[in-house]
């Protein structure tokens, strides 16, 4: 059975700062979840281990688990941005999403979900685990949007 897991920030990058100037990292909570009604910036996390706990998150960031790890064993959750390191030499960034019209979890090419690959990865990715062993979390688009653009 798939694991259902969500995540959300509790405070954005650099909402808050240190008296030098410095941005402070957001801060993420992991649980289940209570949407929001339609209006309102917020939703709310639970966790349930080691005692239940209730945490409001900025809507706009929650992401849910894919079911997948990369291949050093972190979750992928929707928001992730993974770099790809094929053994033919292959690079690439891409940026997870949940595809409305397809009912699934995929990736695009830089952030960019127009585009379209030469390789069949997009339409296997999510239904194939092996193509994991090449991918590796390298952050989200919340805190580290700036990766989409190298």
């Amino acid at each position: 059975m798939r694991e259902i897991l969500f995540r959300g920030q509790t405070r954005r990058y650099g909402e808050k700062v240190r008296l030098n100037g410095e941005k402070i990292k957001s801060n993420w909570v992991y649980g289940g979840i209570f949407p929001q009604n339609g209006e309102g910036d917020f939703a709310m996390i639970y966790q349930q281990k080691p005692t239940v706990e209730k945490y409001p998150v900025y809507a706009d960031t929650v992401g849910q688990y894919t079911g997948f790890k990369d291949k050093d064993g972190a979750k992928i959750f929707e928001g992730d941005i993974l770099a790809f390191d094929d053994m033919d030499g292959s690079k690439g960034i891409y940026e997870v999403f949940y595809d409305g019209n397809n009912g699934k979890f995929a990736i695009a090419a830089s952030g960019n979900r127009n585009y379209v690959d030469d390789f069949e990865l997009f339409d296997e990715l999510f239904e194939r685990n092996e193509y994991f062993k090449w991918f590796t979390v390298i952050g989200n688009i919340y805190d580290s949007p700036e990766l989409l653009k190298e």
